[in-house]
């Protein structure tokens, strides 16, 4: 299957799902270059699309700004929005000292909010009542 093919087949699933829909969210896997070896990574796709793009990457200062970084930049080359940011599974303790430091940096270095500090709670990433019922039906 040859890349314009996929974005064919990619545009035609969007078309159906917008005649029902008032918004869509799509969601890549992985950073922005996932796909790349096969011309459809995820910024690929939403540049093809057109769509603005919400980073999301896990938590802390350092490494999670670094990584974002390396993300905002393809998206820069490849011409797509970026619309905001996420940092998911924050340390508790840290989330306000996260929330202000990366909040102001993006802000200030890209013109983008922090939409967003999810706190890393246990709970989080257990299965719900409702998914176990799902799996024993």
């Amino acid at each position: 299957v040859s890349s314009n093919e996929q974005t064919l087949r990619i545009q035609a699933a969007v078309q159906r799902v917008q005649e029902t829909s008032d918004v869509l969210i799509y969601e890549g896997t992985g950073h922005v270059g996932v796909g790349a070896i096969i011309d459809a990574s995820n910024a690929d796709v939403a540049r093809r699309l057109d769509a603005d793009v919400v980073l999301v990457a896990n938590g802390g200062i350092g490494s999670a700004f670094d990584e974002l970084e390396v993300n905002r930049a393809v998206l820069k080359d490849k011409g797509v929005r970026l619309r905001g940011v996420v940092l998911n599974k924050v340390v508790p303790d840290k989330v306000e000292q996260v929330r202000d430091y990366v909040g102001r940096a993006i802000q200030e270095r890209w013109g983008v909010p922090l939409l967003g500090v999810v706190p890393d709670l246990p709970f989080l990433g257990k299965a719900t009542l409702g998914d176990l019922e799902r799996l024993l039906d």
